[in-house]
């Protein structure tokens, strides 16, 4: 339950939900933690805010009696979490899944650095994330798979864990799994890359092609994850499996145990098709990433003998053929960006029109629903420096 407590009021073993600031006002690596000292009570009381929610569930110790009971008006991200049916405004949506996207690349970049002191991960401290994921794609399913696009590469190993997470939880929603199992795979999601964190850094963040000694370094990154995840009270098989077999394949060909089809789990399958499609598609420091529908071919030609042909179709269903912040050529002869679900779905976007390519012209912006456009479709894919384009004057998604 949710509480509201003045900061006066605040004292060690009380589980800070929401410190009602923008996560912009404060120093705190998270949103949501468990107050550990005075110290925390008194770095909170400086921020000026007069109440913070406090989860009374989370905390260890009881809250007073006279703590007001949860208000039901709009206060920061708070009634957001609170109420995971709830529709908030898309620009309050969209600040809070921002907060939560970089919420969740500093809890993974906290846990692995972790790991490098010899230090045994919090799971405590994960699982608020995970939760506030799989409530905000039960809002709004597109929204937060949307986020993906946007990656910084020089914090790719922890932005990339976030991307997975939210994938695969977002593929086990489409296949119809329970909270409980959607928990796992974004759990496995966060965590899969966690035996990085024993891979040396001039290995892990080298701007060139690893040569072979060194591809054989990187890949122990799944045996040191299993090592690093196995002690870990609280992780279920399936996270585990996640961990220990996202790379391998159907056919045997992969890697550390060369599994073939039943042998691998359900969470290793999932997982290994959204780990491979968001690696494909990131920015790194040594190349480009590729355009989503190049990357969505290679799963494809890939479907039976990699991968599992069910996820692939799930994971294209859950982020369209051409996925929101897509830049695409249309058949009219105008360029467009992908803004958001039609009325049929990511298969059949709407695409806001800003471009005339035989003209070399900008237009003035409309929106174009294709589930309902039968003379208008997309073609392909476009890069944005092929038409010397100013950013910006592209739109980008709400």
């Amino acid at each position: 339950m949710l509480k509201r407590v003045p900061v006066q009021r605040l004292r060690p073993g009380m589980y800070v939900h929401d410190l009602n600031c923008d996560w912009l006002d404060h120093s705190f690596a998270r949103n949501r933690f468990l107050i550990k000292d005075q110290a925390t009570v008194a770095r909170i009381r400086a921020l000026g805010v007069e109440e913070v929610w406090v989860d009374a569930s989370k905390s260890t110790v009881q809250l007073d009696d006279e703590s007001p009971e949860p208000a039901t008006h709009s206060v920061s991200q708070a009634t957001v979490a609170a109420s995971p049916t709830q529709q908030p405004a898309p620009a309050e949506e969209k600040r809070y899944l921002l907060q939560l996207r970089a919420e969740a690349a500093q809890t993974v970049e906290t846990a692995m650095e972790q790991c490098r002191l010899g230090k045994p991960i919090e799971l405590r401290e994960i699982t608020p994330i995970v939760d506030d994921m799989l409530d905000s794609l039960e809002r709004q399913p597109h929204a937060l798979v949307s986020l993906c696009r946007l990656r910084n590469k020089d914090r790719y190993t922890f932005e990339h864990s976030v991307s997975v997470g939210i994938l695969t939880s977002s593929v086990g929603r489409s296949m119809g799994l329970a909270r409980h199992e959607l928990r796992e795979l974004a759990l496995g999601g966060l965590l899969h890359d966690v035996g990085k964190s024993r891979t040396p850094s001039r290995i892990l963040n080298k701007p060139g092609r690893l040569t072979e000694k060194e591809f054989v370094v990187m890949r122990r990154h799944v045996e040191h994850g299993e090592a690093i995840a196995s002690p870990i009270e609280g992780l279920t098989p399936e996270v585990l499996n996640a961990i220990a077999q996202h790379h391998e394949r159907l056919d045997g060909s992969g890697y550390p145990r060369g599994l073939k089809d039943e042998q691998i789990s359900q969470a290793g399958r999932v997982i290994a098709v959204c780990d491979v499609y968001d690696a494909m598609t990131a920015d790194r420091c040594y190349r480009a990433g590729q355009e989503p529908g190049q990357a969505m071919r290679m799963l494809l030609e890939g479907c039976g003998k990699y991968f599992d042909t069910t996820h692939v179709h799930h994971l294209i269903r859950c982020i369209g053929i051409y996925p929101i912040g897509a830049l695409v050529s249309m058949a009219s002869g105008r360029l467009g960006m992908v803004m958001r679900p039609g009325e049929k779905g990511l298969l059949y976007p709407v695409v806001r029109v800003f471009y005339d390519i035989g003209r070399r012209l900008h237009l003035d912006h409309h929106d174009i629903d294709l589930s309902h456009a039968a003379d208008e479709c997309i073609v392909g894919y476009e890069a944005a420096e092929r038409w010397n384009l100013d950013p910006e004057l592209i739109p980008q998604p709400e």
